[in-house]
């Protein structure tokens, strides 16, 4: 495995990772434990030409798979986290746990979207809302205004039959 029976060197997807052996055996039923148990009837994987064992997946997602090896948790920035490959990444090493937790933070993430689109839609309902109210009292006022002038107007219509000095 390397001189350091402990330590592991992977190369996977061109990607070097360094981990213990206890890392990668530390979930029994994964295909990662099986690789690297001597108990298991697998076949070590391949090396590469400096000796790392290669693993032909994804770099970016492989970093995630050692975390959850190493705490049993998930340690992802969830912007932009591609959760459908990594459940397919877990699912591919048997990590099942992972992929159970890979789908409910996946799940959070459409919970969330969809309430920020409910608000979003709502928001905008509101000032819909508003808006509309606004031209409606704008109106009001307007026609208020007209009945006004035309009070006015009849005021002093009538003042001028009458006579009398103007209101202006």
């Amino acid at each position: 495995m390397s001189g350091n029976n402990n330590m592991i060197c992977l190369n996977v997807g061109g990607k070097v990772f360094l981990t213990n052996l206890s890392t990668l055996q530390s979930c029994p039923s994964s295909s990662l434990a099986m690789m690297f148990s001597p108990s298991s009837p697998h076949q070590l994987p391949a090396t590469d030409s400096t000796g790392a064992f290669f693993l032909d997946s994804s770099p970016d997602m492989f970093g995630f798979v050692l975390d959850w090896c190493r705490y049993k948790q998930l340690v992802v920035d969830r912007d932009n986290m591609d959760w459908s490959g990594l459940e397919v990444v877990a699912d591919n090493f048997g990590l099942e746990d992972m992929k159970q937790e890979v789908k409910k933070r996946r799940n959070q993430d459409v919970e969330k979207e969809r309430q920020q689109k409910r608000e979003k839609v709502l928001k905008k309902e509101r000032m819909r809302e508003e808006k509309r109210d606004k031209e409606e009292r704008h109106l009001e006022m307007m026609e208020n205004l007209d009945q006004m002038n035309q009070l006015l107007d009849q005021i002093r219509s009538d003042q001028a039959i009458l006579g009398l000095a103007s209101l202006d």
